[in-house]
This record gives structure tokens, C-alpha cells and sequence, in this order.
């Protein structure tokens, strides 16, 4: 196979709200979109945007990685060691990449991503709902959603008053019944004590897990070696500080939240085999990607296990898209057979060309 174009397009898309990234307060979604096109006409699109206060890379990085995989690979054939080449990219370059040669695949052999690499997995995947705001917002959401038939929520916890957010997690499961999911995401907001104080209030709820519920990586291996799965952790950021063979020291976990923009593709997959030979559950994640990222996102998650509810909901804060069958979640699924064309119905009205020559 020879690389015949490589081209990059950038996107501003407006949010229907700011939203809060670590420090930062964003209104606008900034990222990229990567076609690569093959000397017999099948051409992919993927996704690169590294997220704002996350992601190590910036913008700028992005145009300058995509420009050194141009030269080094547009016009010649792929190698086959491709995969371990693409290796020296940052996380958003090398997801963006891979996934873009993955449906170049799946292309050529008229399938899709998820028949291509799990034929025997479910079209349809679960989507746990992303509750963030005050009581009265997170309440009036959850109602709403789980009328829609959501029966996952995940809420952000640890940016206000403690008190005001146990009650709230308390209300959520009074509305959700025993019969739903509540994941709980921290953001490494609490200290040792206030996370094990905290957790002791909660816990008779039959919380899922909570994610990165300590301040420091530090803290959460303390809790694992000598709490055992005491609490229910997961991982998020932390994932960027290891290797999946670490997963192996840390076997009390119980989950892993695998944001491939901020891990790449091949890393995620990686991960979530080591995650499912630990009995360590792997949760596909969004790092709020547009409907073209939401769609190879659920595709891994699909391929991964349709049956784990994945964190897709991110997609509700955008307020416009860069696709024309935008991606829509209905009562808490994505039904991937409704969108097999999407990664093809790029609205290019939408985008803005980046010149990748001289740069």
C-alpha cells in the first residue's frame, strides 16, 4: 500500500455552554481532522484533537508531527513495522494516525472497524451519561436522562462544597434505582483523608467506581497495596504515567477509563487486554472528540465489549459538527449499524485546510 495524500484540516466548533478543563474554561472545541488517501482511491478520515489541560501536545505540535509523518511516509509504500514507527508521535497524532490505517483496512475489504477486528461483537454499545453542575442541574438531568432509558450516569465530583455533592450523589441514586450504574470521576481532587472520609459516606450506594479519587498517583497505589479493592478505583489520568504491564501491581483495581486521544489507539488496546486478563474492568472514554472521534470511539468500545457502558456522552456539549449525519445517542446507546457512512460524510464547510508544505 502506498500513502498517495496526507492532508490536515482544522475545526472551531462552538459549545453549547464553557466547559471546564482543569484550570481552563474553553467555549470552543479546537482540533483537527486527518484524511489519508491510498494510490487506489480509498481514502480515511480520522480525528486529532488534543484536549486542553490533558493533552501534552498543542495545536501547533499536531501541524508539525503531521508534516514529519508527510514527509516520511506520503508517496511510499506503508512499511511493516508502521505501527512501532508511529511510536515517537504524541498520543492525539498517533490515535488519529492508526485509526485512520485501520479503516483504510477495513475499507479495502468492505467491512467495518468493528468487523474487522471483532466480527463477533454487538453493534450497539451503552453510554453512561455525564452529569456536571449544581444539584438542581445534575437532578433535572438525570430525571430527563433516565427517562431516555440511560442507565449509567457518571458525575464529576470534588469542585464544590463535599456536603452539597453527597447529597446530590444520594438523590441521583433515589431517581436511578438499584437497577442503574453511578460512576463517580474526582480528577485527583481529594487528599487522603477527605477521599476515604468521602468514600465512607457513599459507599452504601453501590457506587461503580470513582475515578482518580486521590491527589497524587502516589496516594491511589498506597490505597491499592494496602486496602486491597476496599474502594472501588479507577484510573484515568494516571494511565499517561504507566505502562500496561504496571497494570499488574495494581490488580485491586476496578476499572481503567482508556481515553485513546490521550493514550493513542494501539496503547488503549493494549491496555484493555491487560485490564480484561487482570479482571480489571477497561471503560472506553471520550476526550469530547466530535461526532467523527465519537464514532471510532464506540467502535472500540464495541469491539472491546459492547456489554461495558463507555463515556460517549461528551458529544451533548457541542453545539455544531463537523459531519452531516451527526452522531446521536438514543435511550443511552449508539447503534453503530446507523452510521457505518459517517466517517466518509465529512462537511467540509466545517473545516479549514492547513497548508503541511514549508512548515
Amino acid at each position: 500500500m502506498i500513502l498517495e495524500t496526507i492532508k490536515l484540516y482544522a475545526y472551531k466548533l462552538p459549545l453549547y455552554k464553557k466547559l471546564q478543563l482543569g484550570k481552563k474554561n474553553i467555549a470552543e472545541r479546537e482540533g483537527f481532522v486527518i484524511e489519508i488517501k491510498t494510490e487506489t482511491d480509498v481514502t480515511a478520515y480520522s480525528e486529532i484533537a488534543p484536549l486542553p489541560s490533558f493533552s501534552m501536545e498543542s495545536m501547533s505540535d499536531v501541524i508539525k508531527e503531521v508534516v514529519s509523518f508527510k514527509e516520511k511516509f506520503a508517496g511510499k509504500p506503508v512499511p511493516s513495522d508502521i505501527l512501532q514507527q508511529l511510536t515517537v508521535y504524541t498520543p492525539s497524532v498517533r490515535f488519529g494516525i492508526e485509526s485512520a490505517f485501520l479503516q483504510i483496512t477495513a475499507q479495502s475489504k468492505k467491512l467495518t472497524l468493528v468487523d474487522l477486528l471483532n466480527p463477533t461483537a454487538k453493534q450497539i454499545v451503552s453510554v453512561n451519561a455525564l452529569l456536571i453542575g449544581s444539584q438542581s442541574e445534575v437532578v433535572e438531568r438525570v430525571r430527563s436522562l433516565y427517562d431516555d432509558g440511560y442507565r449509567a450516569f457518571k458525575m464529576k465530583i470534588g469542585r464544590g462544597n463535599l456536603d452539597d455533592e453527597i447529597s446530590t450523589i444520594h438523590k441521583v441514586r433515589q431517581i436511578v434505582g438499584d437497577d442503574s450504574l453511578i460512576r463517580l470521576d474526582a480528577n485527583c481532587a481529594f487528599d487522603y483523608e477527605t477521599a476515604i472520609s468521602f468514600y465512607e459516606q457513599i459507599k452504601n450506594l453501590n457506587i461503580d467506581y470513582i475515578e482518580e479519587p486521590f491527589e497524587t498517583f502516589e496516594l491511589t497505589k498506597k490505597q491499592l497495596l494496602e486496602h486491597g479493592d476496599s474502594m472501588p478505583i479507577a484510573l484515568d489520568e494516571s494511565l499517561a504515567e504507566i505502562q500496561p504491564e504496571m497494570l499488574n501491581e495494581m490488580y485491586a483495581l476496578k476499572a481503567i477509563v482508556l481515553k485513546p486521544t490521550l493514550l493513542g489507539y494501539t496503547n488503549t488496546m493494549m491496555f484493555a487486554k491487560k485490564a480484561f486478563a487482570l479482571g480489571i474492568q477497561p471503560v472506553i472514554s471520550s476526550s469530547f472528540e466530535t461526532s467523527l472521534g465519537t464514532y471510532l470511539l464506540a467502535s472500540m468500545g464495541a469491539i472491546i465489549d459492547s456489554k461495558i457502558p463507555i463515556g460517549l456522552d461528551t458529544l451533548s456539549w457541542f453545539a455544531d459538527d463537523i459531519v452531516e449525519n451527526r452522531l446521536i445517542i438514543t435511550n443511552g446507546k449508539i447503534d453503530l449499524s446507523n452510521y457505518v457512512a459517517l466517517p466518509t460524510q465529512i462537511d467540509f464547510s466545517k473545516l479549514s485546510e492547513v497548508t503541511l508544505d514549508n512548515v
